[in-house]
């Protein structure tokens, strides 16, 4: 699962407690800021993203290109949610789709998450008393893919660190005083 938070308009919902990222709070309405790949049982993958193309478009209506996700941290009830839905919804198929939902309620439930920060959210499944499953479909045009659900029994946050232009630049300068030099030595 990828969450792209940067691309994401400022005006989610937002308190201490709750954090609501969904396609409705885009003034574009772009759902393209969450993708998920999944390793199906067989070794294959489905990815769930925009850069599949949809038949008939995705975004006509009712919109059947959705992204939703949002993260709750109180002392008795936490929960983290987060679907992905790219189909053709007036039709059966094709039908692309993943929801992940995470609920735990009662003592403990403050140990599911850590606050409703994206930036810094940890998530403990283990703490999920309540809901623990995540859903999976991946159909083609004829109906033919996979479906199915499972229980999440582990979340790893991976932080992923985007390059700043300034450094490419140096980089680049390097490698092109590098060339010069050995295009100059060789005369």
């Amino acid at each position: 699962m990828s969450l792209d938070l940067e691309r994401l308009a400022l005006n989610h919902q937002t308190t201490f407690e709750v954090t609501l990222h969904n396609k409705e709070d885009e003034p574009n309405r772009r759902a393209d800021w969450m993708f998920f790949k999944i390793t199906n049982p067989d070794g294959s993958n489905i990815l769930i993203s925009d850069s599949t193309p949809i038949y008939p478009n995705p975004d006509s209506y009712p919109p059947a290109n959705d992204a939703s996700t949002f993260l709750t941290h109180y002392v008795n009830d936490s929960a983290f949610y987060a679907s992905r839905d790219y189909s053709a919804f007036l039709e059966p198929y094709p039908k692309y789709y993943f929801y992940i939902a995470l609920l735990a309620m009662g003592d403990n439930a403050d140990k599911l998450t850590n606050g409703a920060d994206y930036y810094n959210a940890i998530i403990h499944p283990e703490f999920a008393n309540i809901n623990n499953w995540a859903h999976v479909a991946q159909f083609n045009e004829m109906g033919v893919g996979y479906e199915y659900y499972f229980t999440i029994t582990s979340l790893k946050r991976i932080e992923v660190e985007v390059t700043e232009p300034s450094s490419l630049l140096i980089l680049m300068s390097g490698l092109l005083l590098i060339s010069l030099r050995k295009i100059l030595g060789r005369q």
